[in-house]
């Protein structure tokens, strides 16, 4: 029987919960990556999808009670899933992006572009989902001794998941079939890149199970 884990990285803006302008996300929490505009939150490797989705519900709320301490006017808004900010904004924050991070090595299924040029004042926040492999290790008289997490057959995954969120990904002038390998401590996952944060939680849900149960 295949056995996968997951993993999600999900990028949100923070808000101003009376007028709905947006904050700038670092001066409310250190969980950002890069863009100081975007904060993230992300959950522990999962065994199944329904535990990776319990989880990242519980670290948004969290991280909006934190937020919420530092500025009582701030909430977290991940459904917009593409935003427009101020000319101000921008000038404010363009010298504060973290250029000292590695820039992830995106790729394609289908062999296309991994990305859509925005005007200057676009933002785009996305779930990311990791996905990696269960491989037994063993010893020398045949019994399990650990495990270790290598390449499988993601095409075939990363495909339905485009088709299934297909509205979606297009709605937030995203990209389908784009994806990036991983290395860890524990082996290597394929992180899927084409959803926007906004997505349904529980469709993903519904669509993991129906892909695994199509696998075995």
């Amino acid at each position: 029987m295949e056995h996968y884990n997951y993993g999600i990285e999900l990028e949100f803006l923070v808000r101003d919960a009376k007028n709905k302008a947006i904050i700038i996300a670092n001066s409310v929490t250190y969980n950002v990556d890069g863009n100081p505009i975007i904060g993230e939150v992300r959950t522990k490797v999962c065994d199944s999808i329904v535990d990776c989705v319990f989880d990242i519900e519980k670290q948004l709320f969290l991280e909006n009670n934190n937020i919420h301490l530092k500025n009582p006017q701030a909430i977290i808004d991940y459904k917009s899933g593409i935003a427009n900010i101020t000319n101000g904004l921008y000038k404010e924050v363009r010298n504060q992006y973290d250029t000292s991070k590695d820039r992830l090595c995106e790729l394609s299924i289908y062999g296309k572009s991994t990305g859509k040029i925005l005007p200057r004042l676009t933002i785009k926040t996305s779930l990311q989902l990791n996905i990696s492999k269960d491989h037994n290790i063993h010893g020398s008289k045949g019994k399990v001794i650990g495990h270790t997490q290598e390449l499988f057959d993601y095409v075939t995954i990363i495909k339905k998941l485009d088709k299934a969120f297909k509205n979606e990904i297009k709605a937030a002038n995203r990209v389908p079939g784009v994806y990036a390998i991983k290395g860890g401590v524990n082996g290597t996952r394929i992180e899927y890149r084409s959803l926007p944060s906004s997505i349904d939680k529980y469709k993903l849900i519904e669509v993991i199970n129906k892909i695994e149960s199509e696998q075995n």
